[in-house]
């Protein structure tokens, strides 16, 4: 471990030998060892597996409790099997309790696991006794349960200047919202509420829920005038809504404020693509071929001018590796990225990652030199493909970039691994389909393991789903998720703004943009590769359904 004590000359010995050559894979982990490195997601994903895998006594485990960089649920009941700490021991397990169990154990206990949600799932009179005991115990923090369990929750929920109104509303649960809070609100409430920090949540679940009509039809009421100080999301939120009920010049104005205060330049975009499609005027369009991003919004609006295609960086390194770096390490990321944060020349800093091996690391660095005016669009370890159909190539790289960057040895918050962020069970459950021997997660590390899997993957994917764009929806969010959503019937039909109207409510908002995000990718490696791919063939195809899409063909 006497690599650590380099690490606070991180620009000094950055390529210094043995800083790189400490990678936890088939070593026999212990407390001294992850004691031993510095707090970083891939500590965690390593005191995750040395939780569940390992046996630990409860002090080993108290100890590393305290060297976390970030809890997750999925660590934070793994610590709650091992943690022998009475008080730490006894929160987990009421965050776990069933109903049943719940209604029976200590207040302190139930305080802890009290939401509007679990109160909501209780028969009315054990609502009432829990709330005496709660208020009684913590006057204070359940006040909340008088206009939640009140007779006439929406008014109780409008008194005492809204107070409780967003937090029950948006966490009540669907049908609450539906069921008792779906009435008019007047316009009066909605500018309250407009500036209040939960008002974004509050109109997300409106718009994406599509139940709450009542509420929805309220919401016309607003106006960027009333209301001018909105968020760049929550305008263009207000602009789906009013559509919807198609107020087209309500809406118009809401896509205007939406650009004129979003921060991130896909959303400048998405409000400008929009107020084309209400318009059809080509002066949004012409100003779309303006923007230094490619998105599913510009490619568009490029390819219906005519204008150039975007220059896209795809740089081919002739030095085949950089001597003493593992690219398949995540602690030697984790210190990379460091010095990408401290670094005072990054031009310097990332012409030592030019060559074939470190090629994501490269890109990955010299876009935040050039503050990501230059879209690198590389593929990297490019021999794991060979041999596959173009569009598969294509589709895999436009993955792989979204998912990490070709970053090898990422790692994400959900402990997704590899370039490719396979999640620790699907990556086993394929090693044991295809008969692979000795298979340790840690392996999906490697590129060629990671490439290899994903095209497994893929395989499964594209044999229910016809669109690059499901796929991409169905690899983020799961087979399950994408079939809920295409069989729920009111998205990817026929329609005048579809299927533009349909990819903005899919209602898990990760994989919305990341829908995005992998079929602008996956356009650009198309073209690329020589393949004559149209953004807007593929989006008419969103609203045909091929027969080949067994979800909708099977309903």
């Amino acid at each position: 471990m006497g690599w650590l004590m380099g690490f606070n000359r991180v620009g000094s010995v950055l390529l210094a030998g043995s800083l790189f050559t400490c990678n936890l894979f088939g070593v026999a982990l212990s407390i001294e060892i992850l004691s031993a490195y510095p707090r970083s997601l891939a500590k965690d994903y390593y005191i995750h597996r040395y939780l569940t895998e390992n046996n630990p006594t409860g002090a080993e485990a108290w100890e590393l409790l305290g060297q976390v960089s970030r809890m997750s649920n999925t660590l934070l009941y793994a610590f709650g099997d091992t943690v022998e700490e009475p008080g730490f021991k006894e929160a987990i397990r009421c965050l776990r309790l069933k109903t049943e169990d719940f209604i029976k154990a200590s207040v302190d206990c139930q305080a802890i696991r009290a939401t509007p949600y679990v109160m909501l799932s209780l028969e009315k009179s054990q609502q009432e006794r829990l709330k005496t005991r709660l208020q009684k115990a913590y006057p204070e923090l359940f006040s909340w349960l008088d206009p939640l369990l009140s007779t006439t929750p929406l008014q109780a929920m409008l008194e005492n200047e809204t107070k409780h109104f967003l937090y029950l509303y948006t966490s009540g649960g669907e049908a609450f919202r539906k069921e008792v809070l779906n009435q008019p609100l007047s316009e009066e409430t909605l500018l309250t509420l407009s500036t209040q920090p939960l008002f974004e949540r509050f109109l997300t679940q409106v718009v994406f829920e599509r139940t709450q009509t009542n509420v929805a039809a309220s919401l016309l009421a607003l106006s960027p005038q009333k209301a001018p100080s909105l968020s760049g999301q929550s305008a263009f939120l207000l602009g789906l809504n009013a559509l919807e009920q198609t107020q087209k010049e309500l809406a118009l104005a809401w896509f205007d404020a939406s650009f004129k205060s979003a921060y991130n330049r896909q959303d400048k975009d998405r409000a400008l693509f929009w107020s084309y499609l209400l318009t059809k005027e080509e002066a949004y369009l012409k100003t779309l071929t303006q923007s230094f991003e490619p998105n599913l919004y510009t490619l568009a609006a490029r390819e219906r001018l005519g204008a150039e295609e975007f220059e896209v960086a795809s740089p081919t390194p002739t030095v085949s590796a950089l001597k003493n770096y593992s690219i398949t390490d995540p602690f030697t990321w984790r210190l990379t990225l460091e010095h990408i944060r401290k670094s005072e020349d990054l031009g310097v800093f990332s012409e030592r990652f030019f060559t074939e091996e470190t090629l994501p690391q490269y890109a990955f660095i010299k876009e935040r030199q050039e503050r990501f005016q230059t879209p690198y669009f590389i593929t990297p370890y490019a021999q794991h493909l060979e041999g596959l159909a173009p569009k598969r190539k294509a589709l895999i790289l436009a993955i792989a970039r979204q998912e990490s960057r070709f970053i090898p040895a990422a790692v994400s918050t959900s402990y997704a691994l590899g370039m490719m962020q396979f999640m620790p069970f699907l990556a086993r459950d394929i090693a044991k389909k295809e008969g692979i021997k000795s298979f340790d997660i840690d392996h999906m590390f490697q590129p060629k393991i990671a490439y290899r899997f994903a095209n497994i993957h893929l395989d499964y994917l594209e044999s229910w789903l016809y669109h690059p764009l499901f796929v991409a929806y169905a690899y983020n969010g799961g087979i399950g998720f994408t079939r809920r959503m295409l069989t729920r019937g009111d998205l990817f039909n026929e329609g005048p703004y579809e299927p533009f109207l349909s990819m903005e409510l899919v209602p898990y908002a990760e994989s919305r943009e990341y829908g995005k995000k992998v079929l602008t990718n996956y356009i650009i490696y198309s073209r690329q590769a020589g393949l004559n791919v149209s953004i807007w063939d593929l989006f008419q195809s969103l609203s045909e359904p091929a027969a080949t899409d067994r979800f909708r063909s099977a309903k």
